[in-house]
């Protein structure tokens, strides 16, 4: 099998240890039938020592545990993998996968700036967060790490398929994103202490001056820092007990984006490493939705990650135990939108997440049988458009006006903003945040407007906006993308419920016609612009 330490555009999410050992080999036929060639899973560090040195990775306790039986199916079916062992993996699984003698070890927790210990919020579940700082807690992640790569070393060698890992997941102690939430654990504060001798950390304020202080901006920078440095020890425990392996973070969506993960640090602290944020919409799919893909693809390419890549891509939807829905389905043409406004954005690719069914999951491409589901199609197609294209991730859309993303207005926004895992709490200083709300609403102009969008961190103010070279009717997504030798693609995704199932584009500054990358067919272009296309559902590829 290929063992190319590489991301594919498009992995999927099988998380066989929730499905019936007999389903894994039809699951992963039918993975391998859509042309998707990678998959990707998390090991759960309670399930497979839920009592501390009682281990099993073979299914001694729980046939769905034998980690071996399920790569070598991987191997035989010709897929490579991402194996995720955490330590915190999230997942609708209780403590995020920590065991539960983990969280009972109060002396490792983290702790807010009041002296309590930090909940992390992981749906619907409600636990401990251990300190990324606590000496204690990385010895008991060191051993759980070297552990697991230990018993599997024959499946990371050259026979593979375990290519790639990801550092922990969404690492911000359990959703814990406001400036005063953490970290206060005495380990922590010694290496604030470090940096900035003598001084406490900061405590909440509503009054003095509307700028961060001094402290304060360095109290952000210690987060970033905090972070980076806990991502960049797991990848040296990695890296020594399992060399080769790609590494990649998963981020998550905060109030203000970038803080408190940053995508810049945290790149920097991790060389080749691929650093993207998750993604999820909450159904009917919306302008809102699309504006925070374009924000997050346009907030990647500041950083230096390998590749503008999604670890996780909604597909079907969560199923949280106890949860009250109370909103429609997705969908099948919501999640191929969803999919092909994520690369007509600046996506490169991404993990289908979930690609196959499992407790607490619904609506997935493959159901937990491993049958196909009408999504299926739409996965198959996608990866056959994507590859229709040879070099594409050479291709970068045509930008028609730049944001101002500085750090001094993240921070000041940042500095009273509640926490995600709490999002009713209210700003205490709406002025404070006027910059970055100001930000966030040219994003989504631009989305209605159909102008494609860079961030500089070096700006103040949003350029002057071009006439973008595409336009479209409402709930159509169009955006030309470009490579170094000039060549151009044209990506249309009708997103919509209610979009016509003809779209009429005017192309401005193109003449001649357009072929459709996959079928060869071929549009002519009229005059003066004007071409009518009838696209259907998920991302369709013309070459101009």
């Amino acid at each position: 099998m290929s063992t190319d330490r590489h991301l594919p555009a498009i992995t999927g999410e099988v998380q066989f240890w929730r499905m019936e050992p007999r389903h894994w080999e039809p699951a992963l036929r039918a993975v391998r039938e859509l042309g998707i060639r990678s998959v990707a899973t998390y090991l759960s560090w309670r399930r497979h020592e839920p009592v501390r040195g009682e281990r099993d990775l073979d299914g001694r306790t729980d046939p769905s545990l034998d980690v071996r039986a399920f790569l070598r199916l991987c191997r035989e079916n010709d897929l490579t993998v991402i194996l995720k062992p955490g330590p915190w993996i999230c997942a609708e699984e209780p403590n995020g996968g920590f065991p539960d003698w983990i969280v009972a070890e109060t002396d490792l927790l983290a702790r807010d700036h009041a002296g309590e210990v930090v909940i992390g919020y992981n749906p619907p579940f409600l636990h401990p967060m251990p300190s990324y700082a606590s000496s204690r807690f990385r010895a008991e992640t060191e051993r759980w790490l070297r552990w697991v790569w230990g018993e599997l070393a024959e499946f990371t060698g050259p026979e593979g398929p375990v290519v790639a890992t990801q550092y922990d997941n969404e690492p911000s102690l359990g959703f814990r994103d406001t400036m005063y939430g953490f970290d206060h654990h005495p380990e922590a504060l010694a290496s604030w202490e470090r940096r900035r001798p003598g001084a406490p950390a900061p405590q909440p304020r509503v009054d003095g001056p509307l700028e961060p202080t001094e402290a304060e901006l360095d109290w952000i920078a210690w987060q970033h820092e905090y972070i980076s440095d806990y991502l960049a020890w797991i990848a040296a425990v990695t890296a020594d007990a399992a060399p080769g392996l790609l590494g990649t973070v998963n981020l998550n969506t905060h109030p203000v984006r970038g803080e408190p993960q940053s995508g810049p640090v945290i790149a920097a602290a991790l060389p080749g490493a691929v650093v993207g944020e998750d993604h999820y919409f909450v159904p009917p799919l919306d302008e809102n939705d699309l504006a925070g893909l374009a924000l997050a693809a346009a907030q990647a390419a500041t950083s230096d990650t390998a590749r503008i890549w999604a670890p996780e891509m909604q597909s079907g939807i969560w199923r949280s135990p106890g949860e009250l829905v109370e909103y429609p389905d997705p969908t099948d043409d919501e999640l191929a939108a969803w999919w092909g406004a994520a690369i007509a954005l600046g996506y490169q690719g991404f993990n289908l997440y979930m690609l196959v069914d499992r407790e607490n999951w619904e609506f997935a491409p493959i159901g937990p049988d491993g049958s196909h589901r009408p999504l299926a199609e739409a996965v198959a197609r996608l990866v056959a458009t994507l590859e229709s294209v040879p070099g594409l991730d050479g291709y970068r859309p045509l930008v028609d006006e730049t944001l101002p993303w500085s750090d001094a207005l993240r921070s000041r926004a940042y500095r009273i903003r509640g926490r995600q895992a709490d999002p009713t709490t209210p700003w205490d200083l709406p002025e404070a945040r006027a910059a970055y709300d100001a930000v966030e609403a040219a994003a989504f102009q631009a989305v209605l407007a159909g102008r494609q969008f860079a961030l500089d961190p070096g700006a103040d103010a949003p350029s002057v906006a071009r006439t973008p070279p595409v336009a479209s009717p409402a709930g159509v997504l169009a955006r030309i993308h470009e490579n170094a030798e000039g060549e151009r693609l044209l990506h249309v995704v009708r997103w919509s419920r209610t979009a016509s199932a003809e779209v009429a584009l005017v192309l401005r500054e193109h003449q001649g016609s357009l072929v459709h990358t996959l079928d060869g067919t071929v549009t002519p272009i009229d005059d003066d612009g004007r071409v009518t296309l009838s696209p259907g559902a998920g991302l369709q590829l013309y070459r101009v």
